[in-house]
């Protein structure tokens, strides 16, 4: 199927709900990072690692069940990251 036999508001509509999955805890992980004292590079990596997951696994099970499927980080697990970074802190 071609790129041209897709509407542009299913086009547009998958478009919006990546950028809402990749966005919705991006002020939470980058935050977490600032405060475990990440540098640039690793607060790179904290964004790019679910990025390409959620990427593999989008486009997986999508050919995989035939139908689109979209998976996404989570904006709890990203929080729950962030309450933990005091206590690794601690620890080191």
């Amino acid at each position: 199927m071609a790129m041209q036999d897709y509407p542009w508001s299913t086009l547009v509509a998958g478009f919006i709900t990546v950028l809402v999955g990749v966005t919705s805890s991006a002020v939470i992980i980058f935050q977490a990072a600032a405060t475990a004292g990440a540098t640039p590079a690793e607060i790179s990596s904290w964004m790019l690692v679910p990025g390409l997951g959620m990427g593999v696994t989008c486009i997986g099970l999508s050919l995989r069940y035939k139908t689109p499927v979209l998976t996404a980080r989570s904006t709890l697990g990203a929080a729950s990251s962030y309450g933990a970074v005091p206590i690794a802190r601690r620890q080191k």
